[in-house]
């Protein structure tokens, strides 16, 4: 028997934060936090991961926060989190995963302070752990981790789940390190992964390098959501009270929705793009409004403000030319929405286009047809991972102007019957393969390995 689940991932699922009065805990949006917020109801597992500050945390200072027993806190210094975080993490590996060119250049400044990075939390998993507990790490922030756990001497069972796509054996050689980034994965007992796609890549790697593995197994766990808690929200009295609002506000236009945290491997400007050139030639666009908004994410880094600059540049520059003194086609924020106001839009939007260049898996896309009971129409790059399961949705190629203003008049035009039908399939496919399974099977897989 298991005595605890110890997971460690590049972030706590709540976040120190600095303000006036000192220092408060935050709950953290990440996609990973929410995934596995149900299984720290219970005492017997223990999260450890970086607290989010770009300093030390001092005794005392965590002694005023009132941490959670079961959160395992990383204190990280400014220059740890730049070299490590910013510029080997998010620069290089990021995006190298999704098939795009590093934005920042390597140096062994960033592999030191990777490395060191990757001792602290051996170090604090090694004081915590008991013989008998599993250890959980994920992500690809934290591939060196299982090599270095097993340096130490600790044989328990490790499970490692990648949420990115794994890339594929050119790009995987492009990452500085490879081969020793692959063979710490192969130190796993469990390699989890999100797609059969993932797991055929990984495979073509260890061959192209000549890295086998007879222990480790290699598995997709497509991981799902919460749908019980999504689609409770379809019976939330204020839930209803505020979509029935934004329907009204909408004047019975057709709601088109994209949602996405800010990044350039979300496709948001080839969607506003793409959004241009069908309004431009569809007769009746005053008819639709294009509702988008980017949640704020990794601003410290110089090309995620420049992204976002470009966004917003982009979406005033349609707004002035399409808009009218009634009607502007795109209405934009940039901020965190909240539970219930994510829930009202999912509820309100006729149409959700999410065409990201590349996805591990995309939750988003999962969650709009949880939060809905009645038909949408769900409008999905066939480059992410949720394309293998979510088959009734409208797949396309991303970056692929003509094919999202194909998928937008498919959309417009389609039937009740035939949005029933597809609708039906999608919340049979997310309602089964929710959160809860893809922790079970995981973590079933893992106590399984001998």
């Amino acid at each position: 028997m298991v005595s605890r689940l110890i997971v460690a991932s590049n972030r706590l699922p709540a976040s120190v934060v600095e303000t006036h009065d000192g220092l408060s805990l935050s709950r953290s949006n990440g996609g990973l936090a929410t995934a596995l917020a149900s299984l720290f109801k219970q005492e017997t597992s223990l999260w450890v991961g970086w607290t989010g500050l770009r300093r030390h945390i001092s005794e005392e200072e965590l002694a005023h926060l009132d941490m959670p027993p079961y959160l395992a806190p990383i204190n990280l210094s400014n220059e740890e989190v730049s070299l490590y975080y910013d510029q080997f993490a998010n620069g290089i590996m990021w995006p190298v995963a999704h098939g795009l060119t590093a934005t920042e250049t390597f140096t062994n400044a960033q592999w030191s302070a990777t490395q060191q990075v990757t001792s602290h939390f051996a170090d604090t998993i090694k004081q915590l752990i008991k013989p008998s507990d599993c250890i959980w790490i994920h992500d690809y922030h934290l591939m060196l981790l299982p090599a270095e756990l097993r340096r130490r001497g600790i044989a328990n069972r490790i499970g490692f789940f990648l949420h990115t796509p794994f890339p594929t054996p050119y790009d995987f050689q492009k990452l500085p390190h490879a081969p020793e980034l692959l063979k710490s994965l192969l130190t796993v007992d469990v390699l989890g992964v999100q797609v059969a796609r993932d797991v055929a890549r990984l495979q073509d790697a260890q061959k192209i390098l000549n890295i086998s593995s007879n222990h480790t197994l290699i598995k997709a766990f497509p991981i799902g959501i919460d749908f019980k808690s999504f689609d409770a929200l379809n019976d939330d009295a204020r839930v209803q009270k505020m979509a029935t609002l934004f329907r009204r506000q909408a004047k019975g236009k057709i709601i088109i929705l994209s949602m996405s945290r800010l990044d350039y491997t979300k496709g948001v400007r080839s969607q506003l793009r793409a959004f241009e050139a069908f309004i431009a030639q569809y007769p009746a666009r005053e008819t639709l409004v294009y509702r988008l908004n980017v949640a704020p994410s990794r601003e410290s880094v110089l090309e995620y403000r420049e992204l976002k600059e470009e966004i917003e540049q982009i979406v005033a520059t349609i707004n002035t030319k399409y808009g009218t003194k009634t009607w502007q086609p795109i209405r934009y924020t940039y901020e965190n929405i909240g539970l219930e106001e994510l829930a009202v839009w999912y509820q309100a939007a006729d149409i959700h286009l999410n065409v990201p260049i590349a996805d591990g898996m995309n939750l988003i896309a999962k969650e709009y047809i949880a939060a809905r009971q009645t038909p949408g129409v769900l409008i999905i790059s066939d480059t992410m991972g949720a394309a293998n399961q979510l088959e009734d949705a409208l797949i396309i190629p991303p970056e692929n102007s003509l094919a999202i203003c194909t998928a937008l008049l498919q959309a417009l035009t389609m039937s009740a019957t035939e949005k029933a039908r597809r609708w039906k399939k999608l919340r049979a496919n997310v309602k089964t393969e929710d959160v809860a399974k893809w922790a079970h099977d995981f973590t079933h897989a893992l106590q399984q390995r001998k």
